[in-house]
């Protein structure tokens, strides 16, 4: 754990495994690395970032909370996810990041998601995605990343509950405002839901969608699976 305000911290090839979170700054930890580095086999989080301009680069990460008896008692938009950065100018680059059981890296501002390879995430709760900007993304660039596998884990759901069926996503802009988002050039292979979605909860406006490659699609909800799917609130949407 990076206490609060830890500035230019270089984490580089180590081992972190088998506990409650990988790697979580407290407060507004600013100009930090996490490189080359082995994240395994965690029960609520793999990296929770509060700072700015951080870098996450050529990390495994795996195996990340997948049973949620023994999720944190965080809130649930931070826990179940491989990273998490919620300030400005990181990036997530050139990671291996798979079997999550929620979301495979969520930002709530801008930065870069860029060359990762995502896989088997949403396999303990069900609406999850592969990469996902969740909030004010003027600037956030979601690129070149493969994301395989984004089904969305329905067991244990009554039979008549409404979201008892795959909703799982390969990238995604989530539950807030989102902004200014690009998405291109990535592959999404595999999904409950949707390839690409622009949430119906809240505003999607001026988002960038190009040169995406999305294919097989999975039974979906009841309005089946879909390769885009942009509701009510996408506004400038361009694809």
């Amino acid at each position: 754990t990076l206490s609060n305000i830890v500035e230019n911290v270089e984490i580089k090839n180590t081992p972190i495994g088998v506990r409650v979170e990988g790697v979580k700054s407290t407060g507004p930890s600013n100009g930090n690395k996490i490189l080359n580095s082995y994240i395994h086999d965690i029960y609520d989080i793999g990296i929770l970032s509060y700072g700015i301009g951080n870098l996450f680069q050529g990390n495994v990460i795996e195996n990340v909370a997948l049973d949620p008896a023994k999720f944190g008692d965080g809130e649930e938009w931070n826990k179940a996810y491989a990273v998490v950065s919620t300030g400005g100018d990181s990036d997530t680059i050139s990671n291996v990041i798979r079997n999550i059981g929620y979301i495979g890296v969520n930002y709530v501002a801008n930065g870069e998601i860029r060359n990762n390879l995502i896989e088997n995430v949403s396999m303990a709760i069900n609406d999850g995605c592969g990469a996902c900007g969740d909030g004010s993304l003027n600037g956030l660039l979601i690129k070149r990343n493969v994301v395989n596998h984004a089904f969305g884990n329905t067991v244990g759901l009554p039979p008549t509950f409404i979201h008892n069926t795959p909703l799982g996503s390969g990238i995604s802009t989530g539950d807030r405002n989102s902004i200014g988002g690009i998405f291109t050039e990535n592959v999404v292979n595999d999904f409950g839901n949707s390839g690409m979605t622009f949430d119906n909860n809240m505003l999607s406006d001026n988002m960038t969608m190009s040169d995406n490659i999305i294919y097989t699609a999975q039974q979906g909800n009841e309005r089946g699976a879909r390769g885009i799917s942009m509701y009510d609130q996408s506004v400038g949407v361009y694809h």
